[in-house]
């Protein structure tokens, strides 16, 4: 993937999940485009990423072991784009 390319990604990840996690990076981005795939390691938590929730809840500190964005390019009027988040 060229540089140019993967500076896209990371901004489009940074303008939809910026204000929940902090650390994305070109360092721990890994990106499989034909699959659909974009994968970050090791994000933080923000203390204000449930905020919106309204629950009963304050988030002192979060770390999220793997950030997984699933795209169905191949259907993409027909199918969610999906997030996974492991550990």
């Amino acid at each position: 993937m060229s540089a140019g390319a993967k500076a896209l990604v990371l901004a489009k990840l940074q303008q939809v999940f910026g204000k929940y996690v902090d650390g994305i990076t070109p360092e721990n981005l890994k990106v499989q485009v034909l699959a659909g795939t974009i994968t970050q390691h090791n994000l933080c938590l923000r203390e204000e990423a449930l905020s919106e929730l309204n629950l009963p809840i304050t988030v002192r500190a979060g770390r999220l072991g793997k950030f997984v964005v699933r795209v169905p390019w191949r259907h993409l009027a027909s199918q969610p784009v999906v997030v996974e988040i492991d550990t």
